[in-house]
C-alpha cells in the first residue's frame, strides 16, 4: 500500500526530530517497513537523504552523517551545504547533472563523486535517487541513498593500473590473450596479432575472422574444450590474408558459478621465428656438412697422399703429416657432430629410429657409458616437428646423464602405441637431487613435449632415474 501524505509528513517529522535530538512526536510509532529500512541501513552501510524541492531543505539519516564525517546535528540541512562537502574537482559536474535532472522532472539517477570529510579524508560516494510526486502529481521531493564506494573505486583503479601494465608488457611480447563465450565469439582480446585490429575480432567467431577452412583446426580444438571441460595445448598454423604464423595455443574452459562451462580463456604464443630458425638451422647444417665436410675430406686425402711420398728416414715430416691428418679427422668428426645437433642428416634419410640408434652409438663412444636401444614399430613415421623434438629430447636427456648421473649404463626405448609416441631414457645413476627436476635442461625438454600436447614423467631414486616423454602421434582431430 502506498504511504499517505499524512504518513509521509509524520515520517519526515520523525527524521527531523532525530536530527535535532528531540523525542519522537507523541503517538508516533514506526511501522514494520520503517523498522526494516532502519535495519537495512545499518547492516548495509547506506544512508537515506530527503530533499524538499520547494525549500531546498535536506534531511540526512545518521548513516550519511557518519559516511560524510559529520557529528550528529552538524549538517546545515540545505542542498548547498551538501554541495560544499563535495570535492572541488567534482562539485561543478554534480551541480550540472543535478540541474539537468531538475529540468527533466527528477528521473531516477545514479552518480559517483568524491567528498572531502572534515578530517581531510577523501572518499568516493555513490548517490542514487528519484523524484517523488505529491497528491497533485507534481514532484515535491527528491529522495535517495548514499553509499561509500571508496573500496570499489580503489579496486577498479588498481585493476586498471594492472591492466595497463599487462597491456604495455604484451606490446613487447609475442603473447596474445583472449576470451570467448560459448558461441566462440571473442569478448576480450589483448595484443592481437596477424595484422588484426581489436575491432575486427570482438563479437566475431574464428570462422568469421579467418574463414571456415583456415579456422577449422582451431575451432575443433575449442569446441572440444567446451564439450569436455578439459584444457588443450597444441601448435597451429594460422593465416590472415598474406600474414601467416605458427602459434602455440592454450585453451582452458571458463567455469561459471554453478560449475558449468561458460566459455573459453586462452593464450597464443607466436613461435613463427623459432620455427623459421629451426628450418634455417637445418639448411645451414646441410651446407656445412656438404661443403666444409667435403673440403676437410679432401684435405685428409691430400695429407694421406703426401704421407705416401715422404722420403724414407724423414721421420719429422712423417710425424707432422700424421698429426695433421689426425687433426683433420678430429675436425671432420666435430663438424659432423655440430651438423647432427643442428639437424642430423640421418633423421631425414633413415627416419627417427635410425637417427636415435646412430646418435646413441656416438654418445656411448664419447661418454664411455654403456647404452642399449629398443625400438618398437613406428608406423607411420612421425611428422617433422615431432621427430625433431623427440630427437632433441633424447640428446638433452643423454647430456644430463653424462653430466650429472654418474651412471654406468643407460637403456633407451622408443615405441608407438595407442596413438602415442613414447621415448624412455633410464639410467642406473645416483638419481636426481631435490630441486633439479625444474632445471633449465628439463624445462626445455618439457617445452618440446608440451608444444605437441605431450608430457614428461620422471621417476628417480638413489638407484637411477627414468624419464619418459609421451607425445600424441598427431594433433587431435
Amino acid at each position: 500500500m502506498a504511504k499517505t501524505p499524512s504518513a509521509s509528513r509524520a515520517a519526515s517529522r520523525m527524521v527531523k526530530a532525530q536530527r535535532a535530538g528531540e523525542a519522537a512526536p507523541r503517538g508516533y510509532a514506526p511501522g514494520p517497513a520503517e523498522i526494516r529500512l532502519r535495519v537495512a541501513r545499518r547492516l548495509l552501510h547506506f544512508g537515506v537523504w530527503d530533499t524538499e524541492i520547494a525549500t531546498g531543505r535536506e534531511t540526512w539519516t545518521p548513516e550519511i552523517e557518519e559516511i560524510f564525517g559529520e557529528e550528529p546535528g552538524d549538517f546545515g540541512g540545505r542542498f548547498d551545504d551538501f554541495l560544499g562537502s563535495i570535492h572541488p574537482d567534482d562539485r561543478a559536474r554534480f551541480a550540472r547533472e543535478h540541474a539537468a535532472r531538475a529540468e527533466r522532472g527528477y528521473p531516477e539517477f545514479s552518480i559517483d563523486f568524491r567528498i572531502v570529510r572534515r578530517d581531510g579524508a577523501v572518499r568516493w560516494i555513490n548517490s542514487r535517487g528519484v523524484g517523488v510526486a505529491g497528491a497533485d502529481g507534481k514532484v515535491e521531493r527528491h529522495i535517495g541513498i548514499c553509499i561509500d564506494v571508496t573500496a570499489r573505486k580503489e579496486s577498479e583503479a588498481a585493476l586498471g593500473t594492472a591492466s595497463a601494465h599487462i597491456a604495455a608488457a604484451l606490446k613487447f611480447s609475442k603473447l596474445v590473450l583472449f576470451r570467448q563465450d560459448r558461441d566462440l565469439r571473442y569478448t576480450w582480446v589483448a595484443n592481437p596479432t596477424l595484422g588484426f585490429q581489436l575491432t575486427e575480432l570482438l563479437g566475431r567467431t574464428d570462422d568469421e575472422v579467418l574463414g571456415s577452412a583456415d579456422a577449422r583446426p582451431l575451432v575443433d580444438m575449442k569446441r572440444r574444450v567446451l564439450r569436455t571441460g578439459l584444457g588443450e595445448h597444441r601448435e597451429l598454423q594460422l593465416r590472415n590474408g598474406g600474414c601467416e604464423g605458427s602459434f602455440e595455443l592454450i585453451a582452458e574452459p571458463e567455469i561459471g558459478p554453478e560449475g558449468q562451462v561458460t566459455g573459453i580463456v586462452g593464450a597464443a604464443f607466436d613461435v613463427t621465428e623459432r620455427r623459421r630458425a629451426e628450418a634455417e638451422r637445418g639448411a645451414f647444417a646441410m651446407d656445412v656438412h656438404d661443403q666444409v665436410g667435403a673440403m676437410l675430406t679432401g684435405i685428409a686425402l691430400k695429407l694421406s697422399s703426401l704421407s705416401d711420398r715422404v722420403a724414407p728416414g724423414d721421420d719429422v715430416l712423417g710425424r707432422e703429416l700424421s698429426e695433421l691428418a689426425a687433426l683433420t679427422r678430429s675436425t671432420l668428426e666435430a663438424t659432423r657432430d655440430i651438423c647432427a645437433r643442428l639437424r642430423p642428416a640421418v633423421l631425414d634419410d633413415l627416419g627417427l629410429a635410425e637417427a636415435c640408434r646412430w646418435y646413441l652409438g656416438e654418445w656411448e663412444r664419447t661418454s664411455g657409458i654403456r647404452a642399449t636401444l629398443r625400438v618398437g614399430k613406428l608406423e607411420p613415421e612421425p611428422d617433422d616437428p615431432r621427430r625433431i623434438d623427440l630427437f632433441r629430447i633424447l640428446q638433452e636427456l643423454l647430456t644430463n646423464v653424462a653430466r650429472h648421473a654418474r651412471a654406468s649404463a643407460v637403456r633407451v626405448s622408443l615405441s608407438c602405441a595407442r596413438r602415442e609416441l613414447r621415448l624412455r631414457v633410464a639410467d642406473d645413476g645416483r638419481g636426481m637431487a631435490d630441486g633439479t627436476r625444474r632445471g633449465f635442461g628439463l624445462s626445455g625438454v618439457r617445452e618440446r613435449a608440451q608444444r605437441h600436447g605431450g608430457r614428461i614423467d620422471i621417476e628417480t631414486s638413489c638407484t637411477g632415474t627414468t624419464v619418459t616423454a609421451t607425445l600424441p602421434t598427431r594433433s587431435p582431430a
